[in-house]
């Protein structure tokens, strides 16, 4: 069984938009190194980094339990980071 959910948050990010754009898009494997209590793991599944198409499995604490979530990668809009 598959289920789909559909996780927001709103965080305040000490960063300018086209460097978190460019690590969240392209380099989302650093995210488990900048927060490791929240991001455990992110691998790449399918395609390449950065690019539309890929698959990419994340593995985080959310409300203090250990989850996986699977991210199919439609687009990266570049020029609105």
């Amino acid at each position: 069984m598959t289920v789909h959910e559909k996780i927001e948050v709103d965080l305040e990010i000490k960063a300018p938009a086209d460097k978190f754009h460019n690590v969240y898009s392209c380099r989302p494997h650093h995210i488990s190194t900048m927060s490791p209590d929240m991001v455990q793991s992110v691998d790449l599944h399918e395609g390449d980094w950065g690019k539309a198409g890929s698959i990419i499995c994340w593995s985080f604490t959310h409300d203090g339990k250990t989850k996986v979530a699977k991210e199919v990668i439609e687009a990266i809009d570049d020029e609105k980071n």
